[in-house]
Formats: C-alpha cells, sequence, structure tokens
C-alpha cells in the first residue's frame, strides 16, 4: 500500500513539474527579447506565435484529447508505437497543409522580423506534434520531462541567452524555437520505438480513415479554443475601460489553468487502463476528485490572486476582491469539466458529446460575455467566462449521466484496431 501510495505520489509531483516548468520559460525569455531587440520586435514575435498556436490546434487533430486514453488502452508497446506513429503521420501531414495559409497570414500581419515570422509561427505550430500527449497516456512523466520539456527549456532559454548576453540577432531565437518543437519529437520517436516499416504500412486510405475519426476531437479542440482565447477581445470590443483589470485577472487564471492541467493528466492512463467492468468507478473516482481538487484550487486563486497579481504586474494593476471570486469560480468549474470530458467522455468514446459542449460552450458563453462586459464591466466579463464553463459542464454531466444509466455510450469514435491495437 505505501509503495503505490508513493508511486501515485511521485507521478503526481511529476506531472506537476511539466507545466511548472513550461510556465518558467516565457517569463523568462520575455526581458532578454525585449530589452535588447526592443518592445516592437516582440510585439511581431508575439503575433508570430499567436498565429502559430491557432495552427497549432488543428495540426494537433484532437489527438492530446483522445490519444492519451487510446495509448493507456493499447495491451502491447508494440501497439502504442503504432499508435503514436499513426499520430505522427497524420500531423505531419496536417502541418505540411496548413503551412501554406499560415505563412500567408504571417506574411500580411508581421512586419519588421522579416523571415524570422515565419519560423517563429512554424516552430509554434509544430510544437503539438510533441510526444506530451502519448506519454500521459503510458503515464510516464518522467519521459515528458527528459524528452519534451526540458530540451525544450534548453533551447529556448540558450537562445534568449545568446540574444540577451551577446547580442545575437533575433534568428537566433527563431531557430532555438525551431529545434524546441523538433527535437523532441525525434527523441520520442527513438524512445518508444518508432519504426519506418510503421509508417510504410499506412495507406493513403488508411491515413484518410484516420484523419476523418479524428475529425470529431479536431472540432471539439478549436470550440473550445475559440471561447478560450477570445474574451480579452470581447471585453475590450464591449467595454474599453475594463480590459486592463480583466486581461490581467485573466491572465492570472489561465497560467493557473495551464499548471492545474497535471491533475487530469496524472489520472489518464488509470482511467483509460480501466477494464470494462471498473471503468465506471474510476470515471466517477476521476470526475468527484478533480471537482473537489477544483474547489480547492479555486479557493487558492481568491485568497492568493491579490499577491500574485502585484508581483506579476509590479504593483500597477488591481483586481477587486469579487473579481476574483468570479476568477476561482471559473477555474473550479474547468477542473471539473476537465474530467467529465478529457476522463469520462473520453473513456466512453463520447467524443461528439464533448463536442457539442464545447460548441455550446462557444454559442452561448461568447455573447454572454461580450453582454455581462458591456453592462456590469470586469465583473461581467467574468459572469460571462462563468456561463460559458457551466454550459459545458452541464452539458457533460448529463450525458455521463445518461451513460451511467445504459441509455448510451456506444463509442462515437472509431480507429482501425488493426493500426492501433485496441
Amino acid at each position: 500500500m505505501i509503495s503505490g501510495a508513493r508511486r501515485i505520489l511521485v507521478r503526481l509531483v511529476g506531472f506537476f513539474a511539466i507545466p511548472a516548468l513550461t510556465v518558467l520559460s516565457p517569463i523568462l525569455v520575455l526581458p532578454a527579447i525585449t530589452g535588447i531587440l526592443g518592445p516592437t520586435a516582440w510585439a511581431s514575435v508575439a503575433v508570430s506565435q499567436s498565429l502559430g498556436s491557432a495552427a497549432g490546434v488543428v495540426v494537433e487533430l484532437g489527438w492530446g484529447l483522445n490519444g492519451p486514453q487510446r495509448v493507456a488502452r493499447a495491451r502491447t508497446s508494440d501497439a502504442r508505437a503504432r499508435i503514436y506513429c499513426l499520430a505522427l503521420s497524420t500531423m505531419g501531414i496536417t502541418a505540411a497543409v496548413i503551412s501554406v495559409p499560415l505563412c500567408v497570414a504571417v506574411n500580411a500581419l508581421v512586419h519588421g522580423i522579416g523571415a524570422n515570422g515565419y519560423l517563429i509561427a512554424i516552430a509554434t505550430a509544430l510544437g503539438p506534434m510533441g510526444p506530451i500527449w502519448y506519454f500521459v497516456g503510458s503515464g510516464q512523466p518522467r519521459l515528458i520531462l527528459l524528452l519534451d520539456t526540458i530540451p525544450t527549456l534548453c533551447f529556448t532559454l540558450a537562445a534568449a541567452a545568446c540574444i540577451g548576453l551577446f547580442h545575437l540577432p533575433l534568428i537566433t531565437y527563431s531557430l532555438g524555437l525551431l529545434l524546441a518543437a523538433v527535437v523532441p519529437i525525434w527523441l520520442a520517436w527513438s524512445a518508444v520505438g518508432g519504426s519506418l516499416t510503421y509508417l510504410r504500412r499506412m495507406t493513403a486510405r488508411r491515413l484518410a480513415r484516420v484523419l476523418f475519426a479524428q475529425a470529431t476531437a479536431l472540432q471539439a479542440r478549436v470550440a473550445s479554443a475559440i471561447y478560450i482565447a477570445l474574451p480579452i477581445t470581447l471585453v475590450g470590443a464591449a467595454m474599453p475601460s475594463a480590459v486592463v483589470e480583466f486581461s490581467a485577472a485573466e491572465r492570472v487564471e489561465r497560467l493557473y489553468l495551464t499548471f492545474l492541467q497535471a491533475f487530469p493528466n496524472a489520472m489518464q492512463s488509470w482511467v483509460g487502463g480501466a477494464p470494462p467492468d471498473r471503468r465506471r468507478h474510476r470515471v466517477l473516482v476521476g470526475v468527484l476528485g478533480n471537482a473537489a481538487f477544483g474547489l480547492v484550487a479555486g479557493t487558492v486563486l481568491i485568497l492568493m490572486g491579490p499577491l500574485v497579481i502585484r508581483i506579476l504586474f509590479a504593483d500597477a494593476i488591481h483586481v477587486s476582491m469579487i473579481v476574483l471570486i468570479a476568477s476561482g469560480t471559473v477555474v473550479a468549474i474547468t477542473c471539473t469539466s476537465r474530467a467529465t470530458g478529457g476522463l469520462g467522455l473520453v473513456a466512453y468514446r463520447s467524443v461528439g458529446t464533448l463536442r457539442s459542449s464545447a460548441i455550446a460552450g462557444a454559442i452561448i458563453g461568447l455573447p454572454a460575455i461580450a453582454i455581462g462586459a458591456r453592462l456590469l464591466g470586469v465583473l461581467g466579463g467574468m459572469l460571462g467566462e462563468i456561463v460559458a464553463e457551466a454550459t459545458v459542464l452541464m452539458m457533460q454531466l448529463l450525458s455521463l449521466a445518461r451513460i451511467a444509466r445504459g441509455r448510451s455510450g456506444k463509442p462515437q469514435e472509431i480507429v482501425p484496431s488493426a493500426l492501433t491495437g485496441e
């Protein structure tokens, strides 16, 4: 029992270390680029990364959503390797296709940094091809740290240090980002046991079938990305005077949620690898555990928020306590929905319901944010976020309740078993 508890604790520590290092990187890089190259260059870098992030949502193809539990369900290491090669193939094809419109967008919107804009955007778009989702599914946070997080951090910080200490040009940072995206893919390919034999077996028809099967997960990712990415823009358009305080609260909230993602990630392999007769129990434990975790995390944000905001924004921005309470509520609801959707619905292969909930969150939540900001300013914008997240959570809970009663739960996403080994 002690060894089992110790193993769980070590896994949790490993999964929490990953987002902690990920959040650390931009905090350390920002001063070097801004201080040496100036705020105008940093603005162009930020726009390039923003465009690359949007493209990366498509490149990922939803593998980060349903891939971990596919890996957890795989019966052998060979089957897991086939899943990884299959995912890498489909993501690679998507990256090649989307690179053209991405470069067109960079050419239109990014100025003053030349070819660096293209390199930074492409490197950012390739980021989701990394192996994090795979090692989440196999329950190996140590390999995420060794093969993805640490190499990415080293290349990024080394490039920033070269700019800050030796005043090298921006191309140093661009190439550093590109290496930070590509090297983890190569390292994971070697660690997983990837083989060109797997790739040769993947005919055009098989790849087309998988691309079609991933469409539902991709749509869910895109829909959720929309209502996560747009609140600051909506508040700025509806009530410009509220955007400074709202963006400060939202920035802290999103960084915090990035860190908190470690908790459901640590449960992916446990829930996904459950035998059919234990699946319902593990899903229930996962949902209740994440709901309790969300309540604690939301309370911590409310209590510690003023201090964190004062430090991050050099005491130049004040966020009221009522806004922090609303932000903490968003955190609590989001932590719960990460379990009902990313753990529960994916375990039952009801990704279609997860997609529907994300679309509903965007359709209902985005107008609620805009209208709320117009009527109540910063607080109204946060209340709109609560409406969005609550809509998602309620739809997912209702679906899980139907599945638990045996009324649904039929698999809605199929991947050729000959390829995945499920």
